[in-house]
């Protein structure tokens, strides 16, 4: 009788030999994952991608779309909007300080899930807080809010760096951008089920004045699945990190700084957050006002949100595939060429046209964005020697992050300084929100110029293979 080999999940098989203790160097030199975690990789993987599906149905459930109508029924204004998204932008650059600490105490997977959980403890308290205040001062009910937010996203960004750097340990650089377009995938289709019914509750619990009411229902269902992606994700295996101390803060700083291969992608990416949030900050509120969604919760969800999703669901496998194939710069390039263009499509849509220009745009929102962010996240994750890649992530999103925060300040002093004041050209109505679109249109097509100074695929390749034995040197 012949026997059968387990082929459970997570589970060696006969013919494996006995894994080495996590941290030790292979001669293969694959020293972070080696065979320590390579027959539970498949297992690891699953793992990643239901447990992005919950963390991405947290972020739509609780934040995006809900949460500005919600902010809005309250009456919290353009300016405190803006203030609120600048903080949290400037707020990125605490991922320095838990790239240090990860470096450090190589405890990366506690770190994260600290940081994380208390920041979905902070969003709650924001909606609570200024569901209570707004009762009696408006002014107080935004403060709350925006302080409560941005301490949010102050432990959010600390959770970043721990994360990114322990995920790069467990999957293969070779798989990194057909994994993520898989995991994109996946995530898009689960956020879409629960999106839709959720906006057909708001919409019929608004129809009868309690409206608010459902919001907080949806928003608590965000939470809780939020907490268990957190908990669930926690049992993922973290590969043993040695401590680095002999390096200052200053110095592993620095090091991104003066990487010639990596200075490029911060210029780039500088120029663009400014000119995306320039325009994009604000976006959701014109698609709620002066569109009529707010009160079409169902077809706003579908239009702004599922359309592109939908775009994800079906593209990002295969945009995943080619960035490992061509190398991230020709991805890059093309996502952010047609990311640019996105800001004129909000240009032309009127009440009666939005549902079809939101189709088109959306559609090419789904697969383009997608597209570069994942380009973009292997740029900056592989680029560096694993050890240092915590940090190539904290200077990078600290840099962007600042960029966008103040294009997002701008954008809502803009607003608030337009409010109410309209003109005409031809048959269309503008507004301030307008003028917005024409400068970040402009701004993000003369940003991606600056791609062309991005490493081509030969070049990134031998980068990705310099920076691999730079890792196996320091861990023999």
């Amino acid at each position: 009788m012949t026997r059968q080999r387990d082929t459970t999940p997570g589970t060696p098989s006969s013919c494996d030999a006995a894994p080495p203790r996590a941290g030790r160097s292979t001669s293969s030199g694959r020293y972070f994952v080696g065979p320590t975690f390579e027959y539970r990789l498949p297992a690891i993987m699953r793992k990643h991608i239901y447990t992005g599906a919950m963390g991405s149905s947290y972020i739509h459930l609780a934040k995006g779309m809900f949460l500005a109508a919600y902010g809005r029924e309250l009456g919290i204004s353009y300016f405190a909007w803006g203030v609120m998204a600048a903080l949290n932008s400037f707020a990125i650059g605490f991922q320095l300080l838990s790239a240090r600490l990860s470096a450090r105490t190589g405890q990366r997977r506690t770190i994260w899930f600290v940081t994380s959980v208390t920041c979905r403890i902070l969003v709650g308290l924001a909606i609570l807080s200024a569901f209570y205040f707004s009762n009696w001062n408006v002014l107080f009910a935004s403060a709350a809010f925006v302080l409560f937010m941005a301490a949010s996203s102050a432990f959010g960004s600390l959770s970043a760096p721990p994360w990114h750097s322990w995920l790069t340990d467990l999957i293969p650089a070779e798989q990194h951008g057909t994994f993520m377009g898989r995991r994109s995938s996946w995530i898009a289709f689960t956020v879409i089920a629960l999106l839709l019914p959720s906006a057909w509750f708001i919409d019929e619990w608004t129809s009868v004045g309690l409206g608010l009411y459902a919001m907080m229902i949806v928003f608590s269902v965000g939470l809780a699945l939020g907490y268990v992606d957190l908990f669930i994700h926690n049992t993922i295996p973290e590969p043993a990190m040695k401590p680095e101390r002999s390096r200052s803060f200053r110095d592993q700083v620095m090091t991104v700084l003066r990487d010639r291969a990596f200075r490029p992608w911060l210029l780039f990416r500088c120029s663009w957050n400014f000119s995306m949030s320039l325009g994009g900050a604000m976006m959701m509120f014109y698609f709620l006002e002066n569109l009529g969604f707010r009160n079409r919760m169902v077809t706003g969800v579908l239009f702004i949100t599922a359309v592109p999703l939908l775009g994800q669901v079906f593209g990002a496998k295969y945009t995943g595939i080619l960035v490992d194939k061509l190398g991230t710069r020709s991805v890059i390039r093309a996502g952010h060429l047609a990311w640019s263009m996105i800001p004129m499509f909000w240009f032309f849509v009127t009440r009666d046209t939005s549902v079809w220009w939101l189709i088109v745009w959306q559609l090419i929102t789904g697969v383009a964005k997608n597209a570069a962010m994942n380009a973009g996240k292997k740029l900056v994750l592989r680029v560096p020697r694993r050890e240092d890649c915590s940090m190539y992530m904290a200077v990078s999103s600290c840099l962007l992050g600042a960029a966008a925060g103040l294009g997002s300040f701008t954008a809502g002093a803009m607003l608030d300084m337009l409010d109410g004041f309209t003109w005409h050209l031809g048959g269309l109505e503008l507004s301030g929100f307008h003028v917005l679109y024409i400068i970040s249109s402009s701004l993000r097509l003369g940003s991606t110029m600056l791609t062309r100074w991005l490493p081509d695929h030969a070049a990134e390749t031998k980068i990705i293979e310099r920076s691999r034995r730079k890792s196996v040197a320091v861990a023999s």
